[in-house]
């Protein structure tokens, strides 16, 4: 009994650290993909997860396809069963 107990207990704890990694897209890229980004990066992280539509528009070697792959990353870790095309 004791083990089902831990288990739905781990399970709401995944659940809900999810949930705030959805609402922090930043801090999830940080923790658990490691990557520290420049604040030009961070801002467009968190305008990929807020927006259902987003049009970048930005000079080469700015990070766009770096940022898209971070976000498919993060759209895969956080919201099972989705599905990604870049």
């Amino acid at each position: 009994m004791n083990l089902n107990l831990a288990t739905v207990r781990l399970r709401e704890q995944i659940v809900h650290k999810m949930q705030f990694y959805k609402q922090y897209p930043v801090i999830a890229t940080k923790e658990l993909l490691e990557v520290d980004l420049p604040e030009s990066q961070r801002s467009l992280v968190r305008q990929t997860f807020s927006k259902s539509f987003l049009l970048i528009t930005a000079s080469r070697g700015f990070g766009k396809t770096f940022i898209a792959a971070l976000q498919a990353l993060l759209v895969c870790i956080l919201i099972p069963g989705s599905r990604v095309l870049l």
